[in-house]
């Protein structure tokens, strides 16, 4: 689909909609007005503001039976977007349960006829309508409201369960004991059906299975039991990636897989000596600011665990190539952009801001506010829009008030004291600002949101020189670049206090938060709280030089004290930092040595 193009859900575009309507149904060549008041769901095609398309689901007859229908620009016909409607429209209604039957297409205004087959409609009759042809096509359906699809713990399904199992006839009770989520096909109290999430070898993953009896094959029931159970598993942040399956066996999987996010990926044989498809089904994750310190770290951490990764940016990282599966070069601070970032996104870490050291945030607030303000509140309302299941926000120790943190020994700053607010930057309140935006996002809707204040996060691959870089990075740039028995300079008296934490066990930690049930924002860093002359210590101390330090008192310095109080992240998460100080300095300072060599090589 062009990057222009988008669908929206109908509720989506509000009382704005009300003049692009007018002006869609006028360059229609039909009127259809008169079928507007039973619509029960509708989507738009959009090419930037205009609405070029629509498609919608309607209640017909008594009793009650649901029609599609769909109507195009002539411009916009004869380019498979009116598939992409339909598909849309028809996926949208049966994920709420209501099952379109018949759809009634003037073919004069849309002439497509494949693009219902494709979705198990035939042909049944043609009529008149105001003089011009209409096609009613109507779409089989093996319903059988009998059947219902149940979760049963197999305490209940003492009886039933052996039964179904003898009935299939197979070696399925071996792995019994590693199945971890279950649904089951009941019809009047006997089990038809199983579908079954089970653990595989670590690094922990996943693989999932489903098993009918024979006259219930190739009736779709395949395809409802699977969504129901990846919907459950999804929400349980148990996470099937793969599916090894004998196509011989049940041929209609190769079907069904596709439609619910997994890709082929090979074939192999099986212990049983029997040909098997392998399938995997990574979850879409956007990471913004991708071309960054956190963000291209984060594109590595989150490929590693098997996520299918789009980066986006307004420039590439420095240092290496992205490894992100998709990178676009994006301006977030447009709305157009940000929409275009998290379509088809299950889940957004946000990371996007402009940004930088305490010399850059003091010196360029009116820009920073700015653009971070536009960056954020068009992401959330984006992800809203495209309906993404779990949203990541990075906020900033930079929050807190700064009368608790006007001495160097200062007590850590718990979630808590971030109100009443006094942030000690402008960079400090638009993150404070964005806080609250989401908070706002989380009880109107459906998404997950989670929120962490990061502690001076540090580590290789990060910027060391330019103005934007942080106390560590700056002060390893400046140990290595100094003589032996030289000096360097420290900005403020050195007495200034902060905890630092490694670039991996922040990932670990936000991760582990992103998978929580923790909706406030929560504190990730280390709770070791050390002098920026303590730091410069370490660092001269890892080169090996002898190097005196003079201090800079009219440079920015920021607030006397900070550090982070980790006790509810201990508690929330089960987890905290494991990288020390000194361990996270050695690989930050060989990094950025060999980086000024190379430079200084070119």
């Amino acid at each position: 689909m062009d990057a222009k193009i988008r669908i929206l859900n109908g509720t989506e575009l509000g009382i704005e909609k009300n003049q692009k309507f007018n002006d869609f149904f006028y360059n229609l060549e039909t009127h259809p007005i008169r079928i507007e008041k039973n619509i029960l769901i509708e989507f738009f095609l959009m090419e930037g503001y205009r609405i070029v398309g629509w498609a919608f689901v309607r209640k017909i007859g008594s009793p009650i039976r649901l029609d599609v229908g769909i109507f195009l620009l002539k411009d916009m016909r004869g380019k498979g977007l009116g598939s992409n409607l339909l598909k849309t429209i028809l996926d949208e209604s049966d994920r709420r349960g209501m099952r379109v039957l018949t759809a009634e297409i003037n073919f004069n205004n849309f002439p497509s006829q494949k693009i219902f087959e494709k979705m198990a409609f035939v042909r049944s009759s043609v009529h008149k309508v105001e003089k011009e042809n209409y096609y009613e096509y109507k779409r089989e359906t093996n319903e059988d409201l009998k059947m219902e699809i149940r979760d049963l713990s197999r305490l209940e399904a003492t009886e039933l369960f052996p039964r179904f199992i003898e009935e299939m006839g197979s070696a399925l009770p071996s792995m019994l004991n590693t199945v971890i989520c279950e649904s089951f096909l009941i019809d009047n109290g006997q089990i038809l059906g199983w579908v079954f999430i089970r653990a595989l070898t670590e690094p922990k993953k996943f693989d999932l299975g489903i098993a009918l009896v024979n006259e219930l094959k190739n009736q779709g029931y395949e395809f409802k039991l699977l969504s129901a159970l990846l919907e459950k598993a999804d929400k349980k942040n148990i996470r099937p990636v793969s599916i090894d399956y004998d196509e011989e066996t049940n041929k209609e999987l190769t079907k069904i897989l596709p439609k619910v996010g997994f890709t082929k990926i090979g074939s192999f044989q099986g212990e049983d000596k029997c040909s098997k498809l392998q399938w995997i089904r990574p979850l879409s994750v956007l990471v913004t600011g991708a071309g960054g310190f956190i963000g291209s770290h984060l594109v590595h951490y989150l490929r590693e665990k098997g996520y299918w990764v789009r980066g986006v940016d307004i420039k590439v990282p420095d240092f290496a190539k992205s490894e992100a599966d998709e990178f676009l070069k994006l301006d977030l601070r447009k709305e157009m952009n940000c929409e275009i970032a998290v379509e088809s996104m299950c889940w957004v870490f946000n990371l996007a801001a402009n940004m930088g050291g305490i010399g850059y945030i003091t010196k360029v607030s009116p820009t920073i506010m700015r653009d971070n303000v536009l960056i954020n509140t068009n992401m959330i309302e984006a992800a809203k829009r495209a309906q993404v299941r779990r949203y990541f926000f990075s906020s900033s120790a930079c929050i807190y008030p700064k009368k608790l943190q006007e001495i160097p020994e200062v007590a850590g700053l718990k979630e808590e004291d971030a109100w009443p607010a006094e942030p000690d930057s402008y960079y400090g309140l638009e993150k404070l600002f964005t806080e609250k935006l989401l908070e706002t996002y989380q009880v109107e809707g459906n998404m997950a949101i989670r929120v962490a204040r990061f502690h001076n996060i540090y580590g290789p691959n990060g910027t060391y020189d330019g103005g934007k870089e942080k106390a560590p990075a700056a002060l390893c740039r400046k140990v290595a670049l100094a003589k032996n028995g030289s000096s360097i300079q420290i900005w403020g008296d050195g007495k200034q206090t902060r905890s630092f934490c490694y670039i991996d066990d922040c990932l670990e930690g936000f991760y582990k938060l992103m998978l929580s049930d923790r909706a406030e924002p929560l504190n990730i860093g280390s709770d070791r709280m050390v002098s920026i002359d303590e730091l410069a210590d370490i660092i001269i101390g890892i080169s090996g030089k002898t190097l005196e330090k003079t201090y800079n008192l009219k440079a920015p310095q920021g607030v006397r004290g900070r550090n982070s109080d980790n006790t509810k992240m201990k508690e929330i998460l089960g987890w905290e930092p494991k990288t020390s100080l000194e361990e996270g300095l050695v690989l930050t300072y060989n990094w950025i040595e060999n980086q000024l060599k190379e430079k200084k090589e070119k």
